[in-house]
């Protein structure tokens, strides 16, 4: 009987550890736009929702847009969740601090840089 209920035991702490998706509610104020130089603050008003698994971030309904950034567990801290997602013509990254809510998607093409400014709770 003893054996049962350590095995038991044991099986139910093992599948305890595991990570849950985050989804998180993003609300979007401002854009900050660098085109070859000149930087522009442009007001926005923008929804996003963002799921974040144990190896990806997924922008959700963006998909084609931003198919695959990755996690990168070295960059990010207790507080902080990045990804950054690197192909030919683009790179994006976003970093999101939990505690704050706040986050911010980096996007660069050529001489193009823009960061959204991102308020975000689950």
């Amino acid at each position: 009987m003893r054996k049962i209920i350590l095995i038991l035991l044991t099986g139910l702490l093992w599948n305890n550890i595991s990570f849950a998706d985050l989804i998180l509610n993003c609300k979007q104020e401002v854009r900050i736009s660098n085109i070859d130089g000149v930087s522009e603050t442009i007001s926005m008003s923008k929804n996003w929702k963002i799921k974040i698994t144990k190896t990806q971030i997924h922008v959700l309904g963006y998909e084609s847009l931003y198919p695959s950034i990755m996690r990168k567990k070295e960059k990010e801290s207790e507080n902080i969740y990045y990804g950054e997602d690197n192909n030919d013509n683009e790179h994006n990254s976003i970093k999101i601090d939990i505690i704050t809510g706040v986050g911010k998607f980096y996007l660069k093409s050529g001489t193009t840089v823009a960061k959204d400014i991102l308020k975000c709770s689950n």
